[in-house]
């Protein structure tokens, strides 16, 4: 009888141990490499982006943007729990990765309601909520907060007769509110207050367009003794009382400098302002009393309401690119008209905006009639202005005027018309060129749909995977019925 030969007790017991010890080895390895691989992850981004529209790969002018960094910037990440944005935070990874002197935290502010505390100073319009970024430099002492209303690229569409969302805008927001934030110098707009000037609510709107657009946006009080400098732009928005002689002579000196003004009126301002009208002399114009009223048989002059103004574009240097461009529609809500003054010595003044055929009433008859009346003046009048004063020494002063405050300060009518591009315009006129604009694309919302084009790979490899395994196949089966 044959003996069957056994492995010692002894032997057995050290392969289990030594194949125990192999796996607890091998595990050890893999989820060291896990960890080597997730650190470079957390530290380079490598993971790859395969969404249809690219969402968080970086373009070439945020990779310029980064690498020119000298200042440290961190972002604060505010989301409300269960509600992170997936996209917004990979965004975030590659930008850390990308720059040292980038770091991010994501926040809970239920959690930590301190650190709204932290930021309470902010403008009204950038107070800190949940699901928003807050980009700070310690540095410079800037924060720019952004919120959904910065991520999203809208236009109108005109068979829904409303606005679509075209695209996504996280990368450019967020690289331009990084160089703001950095910045050594802003270009600034100054508001001239103590006047009964717009300001408060009556502006927030109009300060948040200009902020987005990376402008310094800061009040100026010549009775305090603060200064105006000739590279600022001087908001001077509907004023209620006159200037001091002290004031005007500081703003004339300001222009002497070549210094550009914008200027809103109402028709329902004070008509005696000597120290204003001796302003607005030196560029050449001059404010007509009254509303303007367009004729009710002339529709497409006005928006429901006659005074509704609907104004027609004028082709010039400053309106081109909107002419251009078809973006021409503007509402001016109470509008009051302005005259070109003849003979003005060294002035050059353009109309940018006129009325249809429309008429004049003053104050006191609007109040009780819109109706046109014997002895009321007629015709198209300027409605918006601009005018380029020579003061020698190839210098000069320019003004951008409207006669209606509410086409830069409503909301409503930032998202419904084109009067923030008419706003960019003019300041790009008036020298006021935002020095960070970056032509970051924006990122599809929609995927496109498949055209008859596009299906013809996927058929070619619908057809190919079969056949990979089929001719193998019959290459096995006719070898094997050969050997048979």
């Amino acid at each position: 009888m044959k003996k069957t030969s056994r492995r010692p007790a002894r032997g057995r017991q050290f392969v289990r141990a030594t194949s125990l010890a192999t796996t607890i080895l091998l595990v050890i390895v893999l989820v060291l490499v896990v960890l080597v691989f997730d650190a470079l992850e957390n530290r380079f981004a490598l993971r790859a982006d395969f969404s249809f529209n690219g969402i968080t790969t970086l373009e070439s002018q945020t990779h310029e943007a980064l690498q020119s960094l000298s200042r440290d910037v961190h972002i604060y990440a505010l989301f409300t729990p269960g509600q992170e944005d997936a996209a917004l935070l990979g965004l975030l990874e590659r930008y850390a990765a990308a720059s040292p002197h980038i770091t991010f935290s994501q926040e809970n502010l239920l959690k930590n309601p301190m650190l709204a505390n932290q930021f309470s100073d902010l403008p009204s319009d950038q107070q800190v909520t949940t699901d928003s970024l807050v980009i700070t430099c310690k540095d410079t002492g800037r924060t720019r907060v952004l919120d959904g209303t910065h991520y999203i690229a809208q236009s109108y569409n005109v068979q829904t007769g409303g606005y679509a969302i075209t695209g996504f805008t996280y990368e450019k927001s967020l690289t331009e509110a990084i160089l703001f934030v950095t910045s050594d110098q802003l270009p600034t707009i100054r508001l001239l207050t103590g006047h009964g000037e717009l300001a408060g609510n009556a502006t927030s709107a109009l300060v948040s367009v200009l902020k987005d657009a990376n402008f310094e946006v800061t009040p100026l009080n010549l009775l305090a003794g603060e200064e105006l400098h000739p590279q600022d732009v001087l908001f001077i928005l509907s004023p209620g009382r006159d200037l001091l002689a002290q004031e005007l002579e500081t703003i004339q000196g300001f222009v002497a400098q070549g210094g550009s003004l914008l200027i809103t009126s109402d028709y329902d301002a004070p008509e005696q302002l000597p120290g204003f009208a001796a302003l607005y002399q030196q560029f050449g114009f001059a404010l007509k009393p009254g509303i303007v009223v367009a004729r009710q048989d002339k529709p497409g002059s006005y928006y429901e309401n006659p005074i509704y103004l609907m104004p027609y574009m004028q082709l010039s240097p400053v309106t081109a690119n909107l002419v251009t461009a078809q973006q021409t529609t503007l509402i001016m809500p109470g509008a009051r008209a302005l005259e070109i003054l003849p003979q003005t010595p060294g002035v050059n003044v353009q109309v940018l905006l006129k009325s249809g055929d429309a008429y004049i009433k003053t104050v006191s008859d609007a109040s009780q009639s819109l109706e046109k009346a014997e002895g009321d003046e007629q015709g198209q009048f300027a409605l918006a202005l601009f005018s380029e004063l020579d003061i020698g020494n190839d210098l000069s002063a320019r003004a951008f005027v409207l006669g209606s405050s509410a086409t830069l300060t409503d909301a409503w009518l930032h998202t419904n018309t084109y009067s923030i591009e008419l706003l960019m315009q003019a300041l790009d006129a008036l020298g006021a060129r935002p020095s960070i604009n970056l032509d970051i694309a924006q990122k599809q919302a929609i995927r496109r749909p498949l055209m008859t084009g596009d299906t013809m790979l996927p058929v070619l490899l619908l057809a190919l995977v079969p056949l990979l395994v089929i001719v193998p196949a019959l290459l096995v089966y006719r070898s094997r019925r050969q050997k048979a």
